[in-house]
């Protein structure tokens, strides 16, 4: 996944301290292209595929509720959980705003092709 281009994933804006860590976690596509043609792979492509689809927050509240459910919520602290689901929980109460939001992932595949003739 590419956390630099899905800011606006709902993991991240109810569970920000996700994105944080992924941040961390997950090297931008450059730098691992970047990385893999030091290495000597050739033919290094990166490939972004967009995810958009709508989220009833219903359900995706049902979903977040077990946090095995995404390796982010697991990630973050007990605190930043518990407040995201706090959060998101007042919001369905109050409804305050759409249950219906839009939501976005990016995932990203890169490739590279070993040289021929090299022996590893």
């Amino acid at each position: 996944m590419c956390p630099q281009e899905c800011a606006d994933w709902l993991y991240y804006e109810y569970f920000p301290e996700a994105w944080a860590l992924d941040l961390a976690d997950f090297w931008a596509p450059e730098t691992i292209s970047a990385e893999m043609e030091i290495c000597g792979f050739v033919a290094v492509s990166v490939e972004r595929e967009h995810l958009h689809f709508a989220q009833d927050l219903r359900v995706w509240f049902d979903t977040v509720r077990r946090r095995d459910t995404c390796s982010q919520l697991l990630a973050i602290g007990d605190g930043a959980y518990e407040a995201g689901l706090r959060r998101l929980a007042q919001e369905l109460a109050e409804q305050s705003g759409p249950l219906l939001r839009d939501d976005h992932l990016c995932l990203v595949t890169i490739r590279g092709d070993k040289p021929r003739g090299r022996q590893k």
